[in-house]
């Protein structure tokens, strides 16, 4: 089974919980935020919509501006690759973002 968390905030807590040795196995981070923004091209990489949604949020001052494409499409493939797998959870989510990542390895 696979855990599906949001963000990096959530590891400890669900490692915690499931093991380290699980969390090494399966647990997956998704930084998107299914909850806001465009939805179009979430599954299909590089997700150029969705990167430039979020690129659009930081303001110029951000030294550091985070790659959203690549992370966005590992994301997309990495689901992708497991399309028929049956078993996900997702934690740590607001409601609205847990039902968006739920539905989206399913279909």
């Amino acid at each position: 089974m696979w855990h599906l968390v949001c963000g990096d905030n959530a590891v400890a807590g669900v490692t915690h919980c499931i093991g380290a040795e699980t969390a090494r196995q399966s647990l997956r981070v998704m930084r998107d935020d299914l909850a806001v923004g465009p939805l179009a091209d979430i599954d299909t990489p590089p997700c150029q919509m969705r990167s430039d949604f979020w690129q659009q949020l930081l303001p110029a001052s951000v030294q550091l501006q985070p790659d959203f494409g690549s992370g966005l499409s590992s994301d997309a493939l990495w689901l992708k690759a497991r399309a028929h797998q049956h078993f996900f959870r997702s934690t740590h989510t607001a409601p609205d973002l847990h039902r968006l990542r739920l539905a989206r390895p399913v279909f």
